[in-house]
């Protein structure tokens, strides 16, 4: 396995995003002021609004990367086949080993995809929200696949093939409730299709 190292460094927005390696095992730090998110109390969850076009080989990091910078941009998908289909009311813990492996919630309807990872855990977890709603239970699993890691290093993206709603933000931002920085959850409305997830090399659709 190479661990070549890719460096990127968003200045603007005071973001340091380093991803190891072609198996996409990453970390990420972030210190963003008041002016750039606007939300120095982390009441505020980061949108990222999809922009009409599709691309493959988009990472988990890369996506939060964008969502920072940008507030969004393509529709993450990914041509490899899947291996793991992840059901309603149902998550399953994806380690980032490099293999090929694919874990997809299908299909989503009203539900949403969300992903917890953290710049500390080479695991990530998948759980298909039934009507996009995740319990302090889903929590407390999430972070048991994931590992003993500060709840601030913890991203969540939150995407469902639905406009947005009170319902859907009310369900997202209460991740927060269970300690996620809010500013830390990813929320992504509007997704193409009917099915999202992840590989064990970070990349995400």
């Amino acid at each position: 396995m190479s661990f070549l190292l890719f460096l990127m460094i968003l200045f603007e927005n005071q973001v340091v995003i380093r991803v190891f390696g072609l198996c996409d095992f990453f970390t990420f730090e972030r210190n963003l002021n008041e002016t750039n998110i606007k939300n120095t109390n982390h009441q505020i969850m980061t949108n990222y609004n999809y922009d009409g076009s599709l691309q493959q080989n988009i990472s988990f990091s890369t996506m939060v990367a964008a969502a920072f910078s940008h507030q969004g941009g393509p529709q993450a998908v990914c041509s490899q086949p899947i291996d793991v289909c992840v059901d309603q009311a149902t998550g399953v813990a994806v380690p980032f080993d490099g293999t090929t492996t694919r874990y997809v919630a299908i299909p989503l309807l009203t539900c949403a995809a969300v992903i917890f990872a953290s710049d500390q855990s080479a695991t990530a977890y998948l759980y298909h929200a039934l009507s996009g709603t995740v319990s302090q239970q889903t929590f407390n699993t999430a972070m048991a696949a994931i590992g003993p890691v500060p709840l601030t290093s913890v991203y969540v993206i939150y995407t469902f093939p639905n406009p947005s709603d009170s319902n859907y933000m009310a369900d997202a931002n209460g991740i927060a409730n269970y300690g996620i920085p809010t500013a830390n959850i990813i929320y992504a409305p509007d997704l193409l299709g009917s099915s999202f997830g992840i590989t064990s090399q970070t990349i995400i659709g």
